[in-house]
Formats: structure tokens, sequence, C-alpha cells
């Protein structure tokens, strides 16, 4: 069969550009997804379900999901308007990203649930390390999400405190 690679032929071609808050968006939203998937499952696959779990409130190599609520909610984020799509604004896309992250923390925090379900006493320091990665990015995202979405709506009669 080596001999004779037979191609399929291309049936379609899509293209899209996406933003890169866009992106963020998407990615989450996927993240969420996943999860989200695992729970609702009459049959979760436990594996696939720390999988996702290491990798979402896990965080060793980077910071997943952190590392985009510092980059699109931080200060320093100021795309130009190409770059946030078609009729969107900036405050429209945060709003987007802030629910996703909110999905995200839900679907997190029941994965982790039922992880603690499913797992057996020889898991038991592996489903702390979960329930505290869990509450680490709870933290850190609530402290990037609000104070910027807060910043974002303010009014001159009603500043939000910067230190």
């Amino acid at each position: 069969i080596r001999d004779r690679l037979v191609r399929l032929p291309v049936d379609r071609v899509e293209e899209r550009l996406v933003s890169p808050l866009a992106c963020a968006v998407e990615l989450i939203e996927r993240r969420a997804a996943e999860l989200r998937a695992q729970v609702d499952s009459p049959t979760p696959d436990t594996k696939r379900l720390q999988l996702v779990l290491q990798g979402s409130v896990l965080i060793t190599v980077n910071d997943g999901p952190l590392a985009i609520a510092a980059a699109f909610f931080g200060d320093a984020y100021a795309p130009t308007s190409d770059e946030l799509g078609d009729g969107e604004t900036l405050d429209d896309m945060r709003d987007k990203l802030t629910a996703a992250f909110r999905a995200f923390v839900a679907a997190s925090a029941a994965a982790v649930e039922l992880n603690a379900s499913l797992v057996g006493d020889d898991q038991a320091d592996f489903q702390r390390e979960l329930e505290l990665g869990l509450e680490r990015v709870r933290g850190q995202l609530a402290k990037s999400v609000s104070y910027t979405h807060l910043r974002a709506h303010e009014t001159c009669a009603d500043l939000v405190c910067r230190l």
C-alpha cells in the first residue's frame, strides 16, 4: 500500500481571518466545551477529563487561561480597529471573553467535582492539586477580569480606584 498513495481531492478551502481577541474567546470557549462534554457524558473518560483539567487549572508550562486574561484585560492591550473585526469594539470583545471565562470557570469547577467522584484514595493528592489550581485560576481571573470590566464601564461620576 505504500507504493500506491492516493490523495483525496480537496472538497473546499475556507479561510477566515480572526483577531487575536476573537481567537482567545474561541480558545476559552473550546476549553470550556471540552470540560463540559466530559461532565455531561453518561460515561466520562477519566484520563481525558484529567488531561483537560491539567491544561486548564494545573498550569505548569505557561499560564494558559491566565496569560490570556492578562494579555487582553491589561492596560497595555490597545488593538487597532482592524484587529477587532467588523463592528466590534474592545468593550464588546472583552464582554465576550468575560462570558467565555465565566463558562470556563463553571465547567472547570464541575469537572474538578466530577473527578473527585471518579478517583480513588490513590489520587487524593492529585485531586487536592486540582482543587487548589481551580482556586488559583478563579482568584487570578477575578482580579484580571473584574477590575478591567469595571474600568471599561466607569464614568466620571463613578471612577474605579487606581492604586
